[in-house]
């Protein structure tokens, strides 16, 4: 049982955690497989070296949580909060992110890679060394996000969120049609 525990080292598989509070709890070295966390409270955890693989994470609250050298591999993550969270050395492979929110949290030499987010919101993130590769960001908002550095190129960024400016995407790499898709929200005519 991992109730009342501060510091947590287990590994779960197919367990389920419907509306469990583990607010504050540090998590080391745990492995996660194929568990589902539904509606779970989890406000300033610490996440230290811990795997969530093939999990379900839906309308759970990681407000202000930590997580360091975490992995989340081909997990479905859904309208879960994760504002002011802090990643780092985070990987999500694989994972279908919907309706999740990630305002104001702080990525550092993390990654999203072959992700699936839909209708996300990333607003105002700090972004240092955040990779996003091969992943579909399909309705997700970037507002006040500056991706200055950040590799876009071979992920679909059609139907992204931004502001008028589009000030989000100055320094991004971006691919020739990319960079005319973003023209024409811009009102540049193309002409050949």
């Amino acid at each position: 049982m991992i109730e009342g525990e501060d510091s947590l080292y287990l590994e779960d598989t197919c367990q389920v955690y419907d509306g469990a509070v583990f607010d504050s709890h540090n998590f080391t070295k745990c492995s996660f497989s194929d568990c589902t966390f539904d509606g779970c409270s989890f406000r300033g955890a610490v996440f230290d070296s811990v795997v969530f693989t093939q999990s379900s994470i839906s309308l759970s609250d990681f407000r202000e949580a930590v997580f360091r050298n975490c992995e989340f591999n081909e997990c479905r993550i859904s309208g879960s909060y994760f504002m002011s969270s802090r990643f780092r050395g985070t990987k999500l492979n694989g994972c279908i992110l919907s309706y999740a929110v990630f305002d104001d949290a702080d990525f550092n030499a993390s990654s999203f890679v072959s992700c699936q987010l839909k209708q996300c919101s990333l607003d105002s993130l700090k972004c240092k060394k955040l990779s996003i590769v091969g992943s579909k960001l399909d309705g997700s908002s970037f507002r006040k996000t500056m991706l200055k550095d950040l590799d876009l190129k071979d992920s679909d960024i059609s139907g992204i969120y931004l502001s008028e400016s589009f000030i989000e995407l100055r320094g991004a790499s971006l691919d020739a049609a990319q960079a005319l898709d973003c023209a024409r929200l811009l009102g540049v005519d193309i002409v050949s």
